[in-house]
This record gives C-alpha cells, sequence and structure tokens, in this order.
C-alpha cells in the first residue's frame, strides 16, 4: 500500500504542475497578419516580401528556413525565395533523395545518389560529404533531412547503412571521436574536426528498426520517428536508441511547457513525459483529426472539414471556428489561416512563420 501511494505521489508531482496549468480557459485563437508568415498552396506563395505565382510548381510541400522559403522542382533545382524579395535556383545534378534548408540560414543541403553537398544562400558551393560506412567499404544513400536550428545541424536519416546522421554546421563545434569508447580499432582516441564533422548514431542492435523520417522537439537533445509499430526516441549526445514508444495513427506534438510528447493511438492521444518516458494524460481525438499543434498549454486538432478544436485532458475539446492550416508564432501561439481572410489566396492551405 505504501508503495502504491508513492507511486501516485511521484506521478502526480511528475504532472501536477502542468495539469494546475491546464485549469484556466481556453484561450482564443489568433488570426495571422500578412507581415511575418509564409503561406502557399497550388498557385503561388506569399510572404514578407508580397506574393508570387510559383516559377517552377513544387514538388512536395516546400520549407521554410531562416529569410527564405525553399522548394525542389523537377527541373531539377532547388529555389530559393528570400524575405528581401530575391528568387534564387540552384540546379542540382539529378532529384535528390533528401534535402532541407541548413539551420541558421546557412544555406541548403541536398543528397544526391551517394553524396550530400551543402550549398550557401547564394549558390557557393562549402561542403560535401561521401555518403560511407565508417570503414569506407559501403556506401548508401539519405532519405530524410531535418534542420535542427538549436544545435546548428543537420540530421540525416541514411537506411542503406542502418545509420543516422548528425552533421555539425557549427564552427565552434567540439572534435568529434568515431567508435565505441576505448575502441583503438575505430580511431576512437583520434579526434577529428567538430565543424562539418559526421556524428555516426547506429541502428543495428536488435529491434533497432530504421525510421525514415525524423522530427526534432526544441531545446531538446532527442529526435523521433515513426517504425513498425510505434514511434522511436533517439537521442543524438549518447548516439544512440532510447526507447520505442506506442504510436497508431499519423499525428504527433511535442509540448515543450509540459515536457510532453503526444503520440495518436487510434482514436485517441496519448501524452508521454519525456524526463522519463512514463505515459501521462490523454484524450479522445476529434472525429477526422488530420493536424495536430501544441500551442502553449492546449492542444489544438483541425479536423477533414476545417474545424479547428482547442483542448486540454482537464476540460476536453472546444470548437473554435475554421480554419485551411494553422501553425504556431515564433513566440508559441496559435494562429489560424481561415477561409475568410482575405489577405491570403484563396488556394493557400500552408503557413508557417518567418524565422
Amino acid at each position: 500500500m505504501m508503495r502504491r501511494r508513492a507511486a501516485i505521489a511521484g506521478a502526480l508531482g511528475l504532472f501536477g504542475s502542468c495539469w494546475q496549468a491546464l485549469s484556466p480557459t481556453l484561450a482564443q485563437t489568433q488570426h495571422p497578419g500578412t507581415a511575418g508568415w509564409w503561406t502557399w498552396g497550388a498557385q503561388g506563395a506569399r510572404g514578407p516580401a508580397g506574393s508570387i505565382v510559383w516559377p517552377t510548381p513544387p514538388l512536395g510541400s516546400p520549407q521554410v528556413g531562416i529569410g527564405a522559403l525553399w522548394w525542389l522542382d523537377d527541373t531539377p533545382a532547388l529555389n530559393r525565395w528570400g524575405v528581401d524579395g530575391a528568387i534564387h535556383r540552384q540546379h542540382l545534378d539529378s532529384l535528390p533523395s533528401a534535402w532541407s534548408p541548413a539551420p541558421s540560414g546557412l544555406g541548403g543541403l541536398a543528397a544526391l545518389g551517394t553524396t550530400l553537398q551543402l550549398w550557401g544562400p547564394n549558390g557557393e558551393r562549402l561542403h560535401t560529404w561521401p555518403v560511407r560506412d565508417l570503414a569506407r567499404r559501403r556506401s548508401g544513400w539519405a532519405s530524410h533531412a531535418l534542420p535542427h536550428e538549436a544545435r546548428r545541424s543537420i540530421v540525416l536519416t541514411v537506411p542503406s547503412l542502418e545509420e543516422v546522421w548528425e552533421i555539425a554546421l557549427d564552427p565552434d563545434a567540439p572534435p568529434l571521436y568515431d567508435g565505441l569508447v576505448h575502441d583503438h580499432r575505430m580511431g576512437e582516441a583520434i579526434a577529428r574536426p567538430g565543424h562539418y564533422g559526421v556524428r555516426r548514431l547506429p541502428l543495428r542492435e536488435l529491434h533497432d528498426d530504421m525510421p525514415q523520417r525524423l522530427h526534432g522537439a526544441e531545446g531538446q537533445a532527442w529526435v523521433y520517428g515513426p517504425v513498425h509499430g510505434g514511434m522511436a526516441v533517439l537521442n543524438l549526445d549518447v548516439r544512440r536508441r532510447l526507447l520505442t514508444l506506442p504510436h497508431d495513427g499519423l499525428l504527433h506534438a511535442w509540448q515543450p511547457q509540459c515536457g510532453w510528447l503526444w503520440l495518436q493511438q487510434g482514436d485517441r492521444l496519448q501524452a508521454f513525459d519525456s524526463r522519463r518516458w512514463q505515459a501521462g494524460p490523454s484524450l479522445p481525438l476529434p472525429r477526422d483529426a488530420i493536424e495536430l499543434l501544441a500551442a502553449g498549454l492546449q492542444i489544438a486538432v483541425r479536423d477533414s472539414s476545417n474545424a479547428l478544436w482547442l483542448g486540454t485532458p482537464a476540460q476536453g475539446w472546444q470548437r473554435h471556428g475554421m480554419a485551411r492550416s494553422m501553425a504556431l508564432s515564433r513566440t508559441g501561439e496559435l494562429v489560424a489561416l481561415v477561409p475568410q481572410d482575405e489577405h491570403w489566396p484563396a488556394d493557400a492551405r500552408a503557413i508557417q512563420a518567418v524565422w
């Protein structure tokens, strides 16, 4: 009995501060002005410098980097539309298997076959990496690239080598050691420069399924990605998989105010505490939910009819009008792209804050 009481008290202490903060009335949703936002649809995009019709149609969704909106086309080229209105096209030799803007406005990276190439914002080539294993016996290809602004790095999944890579773009990055601890065969005691260095996270152990796509959590040393049967959490500092959380569906969101990672489990959302990875509060999803954000101390959901819902575990869901898309401001408030807003193109379906 005493152990059970202690466990309950520990759980209340773990989640209590966020439960108390979740009690106030749900806040109203803000609607963005035209300044400070990128929005785009099938025909074109709008940003701080005005509106454009796509000079070349995007392949997949555009990506927002610091000071620019990026998209890939099938010519093939990476396109950069800056906040100053200038458009720069970086022609590529082939369609990349992965690409992303670089953190801190440093340019863009593309995975071209078995080579990674980094360009500056004006098209100057900054660095090239061969995609090979540490012994340089096998070549591979990257399937996804994730810019990590807080770490000034790019994280890549390399399924053919069963590895996740983190490439440091910070000139002050610490020296890098390869191999296992005290493994002289891998040159573990010989440091390589940290800038442009590759930190390898091997995923070759039993049950270490390979995520094809990764997501970051603001200010955290871990990333996460879907695998068969759940969501894998990988620690970039210790370079290993921490665990696989139960996950069934497409929706997920990081809530830094509570330290919770929300994961869809069928028709419910389940929170996991990121300090101990214990299951916390949960709540049922609105019907046909297709988009999820953690906005401060609330959860925001958009359903297939474009209805916008705000909720907390304590209060459930409340309807808050309509939204074609939703995003977080730089200070973390929820904003909604509403159907009747005349400032935005009629076909706009996505919105992101300008960095």
